[in-house]
């Protein structure tokens, strides 16, 4: 089973790096594809949600880059601010893709919607 952060469809036909173009407070990058605007109006509709199951699931991974990341934001913060708060965490891949592959590591079978 993927896992899905919840700002993303069920049907996952982008790369994380065009979610994350549309999504997250990060440099802007050229998209080579266009977005239809109704996708990018639900992408950030999600990031409203809250990711209070993500930053429970997060901090009893008791590593102290999260844990010091879930107690800045939070246990009632968005979707939104939580990939944004794990921005300079993430590293070369990505918020998104970073996020997804922490939480299929940690809690395998994970996918919230």
């Amino acid at each position: 089973m993927q896992v899905l952060p919840g700002f993303l469809a069920r049907n996952f036909w982008r790369t994380w790096a065009t979610v994350e173009a549309i999504c997250v407070a990060a440099p802007v990058r050229r998209l080579r594809v266009t977005i239809a605007g109704r996708t990018q109006r639900r992408w950030r509709a999600r990031l409203l949600r809250s990711a209070r199951m993500l930053l429970q699931v997060l901090g009893a991974l008791r590593l102290p880059a999260l844990t010091e990341m879930v107690a800045r934001i939070g246990l009632d913060a968005t979707r939104g601010a939580l990939l944004t708060a794990f921005l300079p965490l993430a590293g070369v891949l990505g918020a998104c893709a970073s996020m997804a592959i922490l939480l299929n590591r940690s809690r395998p079978g994970l996918r919230v919607m």
